[in-house]
């Protein structure tokens, strides 16, 4: 798709909040990783690994206390409007669609610039 590639061309992907942060992996240092020992890059990732995590794990990182993949979202992706989105949210599959519909949006407004 033409406009994702002119959106990956013209920005930097080393950089936190960019802007196309959805597209890219962010640096070994920031990854995320789950009580399971898997290590998350990016966005999408993230929404592969609720599909099959466990609620052990899933638990461990999303509870009443904590939320760490809203502070992920806020802290390395400079994503606030979606950290803000998923922070109440202790469901899986709820957190999954609200960060997969997000992360269409973004990309449709790349597209659409």
């Amino acid at each position: 798709m033409v406009c994702l590639q002119e959106a990956c061309a013209s920005s930097n992907m080393d950089e936190v909040g960019t802007g196309v942060d959805v597209l890219r992996n962010v640096p070994c240092m920031h990854e995320f990783v789950l009580a399971d020992g898997r290590h998350l890059r990016n966005v999408f990732e993230l929404i592969d690994a609720l599909d099959n995590i466990n609620d052990g794990v899933f638990s461990s990182h999303v509870n009443g206390s904590k939320n760490d993949f809203s502070n992920w979202l806020r802290d390395v992706f400079g994503d606030d409007e979606l950290a803000e989105k998923i922070t109440c949210t202790k469901d899986k599959n709820e957190m999954q669609r609200l960060i997969m519909k997000h992360s269409i949006r973004k990309l449709l407004d790349l597209c659409y610039k």
